[in-house]
């Protein structure tokens, strides 16, 4: 496997997912905070990395032109802005010697080699937000273009901050929401040690348009809350 100490690990994007990777990689001892560097336009959340030693910039094209590996952490919406940057600036860096790991969700690897170039070794992945305590699950699918310790080296990293699952891209959406979605263990631990109320922790998730806040919405209209009162009610009733 690729020595991952003598690697640099880029984040394009520096919210919650990114954290959770990066914490993850950090404290797991994979590899040094100082070979971490977090690109986002918000100083305050460049903050949150860079009170733990990790480097942070305002620059996207400055994660891509440094790093080896790059973590695609920007929601699926900004991603065009973010290629039309590099488009416009990053003409000198040669891209198809990096590693990319697309966190987006919706993006999937064949039109992401389609904008990166051809021969992009990418690795797309779905995680949950339970990766901030190490208590997630990653849904990954390779791309044909990577070796199999460069493979291996983007498991070692997810795997600091959750259970790596592999699948099919085809299988991707589907096998992402069985697991996302059955991880009470994560989600109580994530409530737990956040000090975030849970209406936060799921705001925080349910990006308009995004697949989490349909399935918000099929519960609400199914009537689920009520049948949790009616429940707590039908239970004291009988005390």
């Amino acid at each position: 496997m690729l020595d991952l100490k003598t690697k640099t690990v880029g984040f394009v994007g520096g919210g919650n997912m990114a954290y959770a990777v990066a914490m993850g990689i950090v404290k797991a001892g994979l590899v040094d905070p100082g070979n971490v560097l977090v690109s986002n336009r918000s100083k305050e959340k460049l903050h949150m990395f860079s009170k733990e030693g990790i480097q942070v910039t305002q620059d996207n094209i400055e994660v891509f032109s440094k790093c080896d590996i790059i973590v695609l952490a920007v929601k699926p919406q900004i991603f065009s802005v973010v290629i039309s940057e590099l488009k416009e600036r990053g003409n000198h860096i040669n891209l198809s010697q990096k590693i990319f790991v697309s966190v987006m969700g919706s993006n999937k690897i064949e039109e992401m080699e389609e904008t990166l170039g051809k021969g992009t070794k990418i690795v797309r992945s779905m995680p949950n937000t339970p990766c901030l305590v190490g208590a997630g699950t990653i849904m990954i699918s390779r791309g044909n273009n990577l070796t199999d310790d460069e493979y291996e080296c983007v498991k070692v990293l997810l795997s600091s901050c959750a259970e790596c699952f592999e699948c099919p891209e085809t299988l991707l959406g589907p096998a992402s929401s069985v697991m996302g979605c059955a991880t009470a263990y994560g989600a109580g631990k994530l409530a737990l040690e956040s000090d975030k109320h849970p209406e936060q922790l799921k705001d925080a998730v349910a990006s308009p348009g995004g697949t989490t806040i349909r399935g918000l919405y099929a519960i609400e209209k199914a009537g689920f809350r009520s049948a949790l009162m009616d429940a707590v009610n039908a239970t004291t009733a009988k005390l």
